[in-house]
């Protein structure tokens, strides 16, 4: 008896093209709404998916979006269009990147030959487990905001900023990973930077500083112009660390002196920035590049004396540049700053009078929070002595998450970043070549953004650069060898 013949390998269906032309042809009819400037996003909408389609361009795509949320921070996070009554920001193209990794990974695993594990180990699926959670607890928040009776269009807009885009961490994770992706990741950095510092420069000669009439005529605080937005201050945060560690550990002593230079110039520019968080920048960036550097390197005296070394050439390098360029508007910006953060009563800040409106709200809603999309109010004492009420956020993302959704959502959002923080660690430890510098780089910059949260509301753009830092962290600590085959 004749064995059966074999049966053809059953194909498999596209389950990942209907998933991504469903997700297009969704977001296309989105931006129809949007009048002419729709149409404009649905035609690189469609230019985008045709790239993903034809070629694995999604990656770079990322790459290119990433950058863009740094260089050009002002239009991304700041000039929305509406749609249907909500504001759409350019930081919202996070929502292509998402519907596209979603699909790849589909087809990948309907039989695509170029997938492989979107998850290389079980602490990469721990954090995207958790985050999941985050977002589900979300969904149960912005059902709670609705039913507490807060404006749509705020539970909407609070459910997008910490439950939404925070989705974006796992796209340096679902995508394949660029070629070269330390090199990759570095250039981006470096050319954000320099857009950013361009983008000063030109301010600083035509003089049209950053919301100008605003910080000049508010009565709340001393007057001081703001040469870079909060956000534009970070994207410089991020390259002081990525060019810190350049000084450390690049190849070659010109490499090393172009990495001071750039260096020396967002440190500069963070100083006639105008902003008080820019000293955050300036102090915790370098530094934390720096002890990273050790810690990948198990490095230990040696490694404190070249830090040091850094250090005093960074802080000369700086003060050379600052007082040969710009010797009148650094003096003039340094008082400034001297008057707002020493001679200024506490009183006086109100984010005294919010953190305390907030906590007590959390004594009264300790379990679920108010709800997100609250809008704080508070009396706040004015420079005539008199209390006047005020509405404002409070100054503070943890503030804000534990307030409006008590205590087990802030648990969740601690536990993200604390699982986060020690895996990296713990994985940065094998990381070599040139994967460390924008490693280090990025975790620099990671750790200002979540210094710069406990003193400003976040913005649209941070809060999706943020998350996409994390992922992009989470691919470079993975092993070079378990990315082989999933490289485009």
């Amino acid at each position: 008896m004749s064995p059966p013949k074999a049966q053809p390998a059953q194909q498999p269906l596209p389950v990942g093209n209907t998933a991504l032309a469903a997700a297009l042809v969704g977001a296309t009819a989105l931006v129809m709404f949007a009048g002419p400037m729709g149409m404009l996003l649905t035609v690189a909408l469609a230019g985008g998916a045709a790239g993903a389609l034809a070629a694995p361009l999604a990656p770079w795509l990322l790459l290119l979006f990433f950058g863009a949320l740094l260089a050009f921070a002002v239009p991304m996070s700041e000039m929305p269009i509406t749609v249907a009554g909500f504001n759409v920001y350019g930081a919202d193209l996070v929502a292509y990147f998402l519907a596209v990794a979603v699909a790849c990974r589909l087809w990948m695993a309907n039989g695509a030959e170029a997938g492989g594990p979107a998850l290389a180990n079980p602490q990469e699926r721990m954090i995207i487990v958790i985050l999941l959670a985050l977002t589900a607890y979300g969904l149960l928040m912005l059902l709670s905001g609705l039913a507490s009776g807060h404006e749509p269009r705020d539970v909407f807009g609070d459910f997008r900023r910490l439950y939404f885009y925070p989705l974006a961490i796992a796209l340096p994770l679902l995508l394949p990973s660029p070629r070269n992706l330390g090199k990759a990741v570095t250039y981006t950095l470096a050319a954000a930077g320099l857009i950013v510092l361009a983008i000063a420069l030109d301010r600083q000669i035509t003089g049209l500083t950053w919301q100008h009439a605003y910080f000049l005529a508010s009565e709340y605080w001393t007057p001081q112009a703001r040469l870079l937005s909060q956000f534009e201050i970070a994207t410089l945060g991020i390259v002081l660390g990525l060019a810190t560690a350049g000084v450390r550990v690049g190849k070659g002593p010109l490499l090393r002196l172009g990495f001071l230079a750039l260096a020396a110039a967002a440190a500069v520019y963070l100083v006639l920035s105008g902003w008080r968080l820019a000293l955050i920048f300036l102090a915790l960036a370098p530094s934390a590049a720096l002890v990273m550097t050790i810690w990948i390197r198990r490095e230990r005296f040696l490694g404190l004396v070249a830090a040091a070394v850094v250090l005093l050439l960074l802080a000369g390098a700086t003060f050379s540049m600052a007082a040969l360029l710009f010797p009148e508007a650094t003096e003039e910006t340094i008082e400034t700053l001297r008057q707002r953060t020493i001679e200024r009563e506490w009183r006086e800040d109100q984010r005294y009078y919010a953190w305390s409106q907030a906590l007590t709200h959390f004594l009264e809603h300790p379990i679920a929070g108010t709800g997100i999309g609250h809008q704080l109010g508070f009396y706040m004492l004015t420079s005539e002595g008199l209390f006047m009420w005020h509405t404002s956020t409070t100054h503070n993302v943890y503030l804000d998450v534990l307030y409006q959704t008590g205590v087990l959502g802030f648990l969740l959002a601690a536990a993200l970043h604390s699982v986060f923080i020690i895996y990296v660690l713990r994985a940065s430890r094998g990381v070599s070549g040139n994967r460390e510098g924008p490693l280090v780089g990025l975790f620099a910059g990671y750790l200002c953004i979540l210094a710069v949260n406990s003193l400003q509301p976040l913005q649209t753009g941070a809060a999706v650069a943020l998350s996409l830092i994390m992922g992009y962290i989470l691919a470079l600590v993975r092993p070079s060898g378990e990315n082989e085959h999933a490289r485009v």
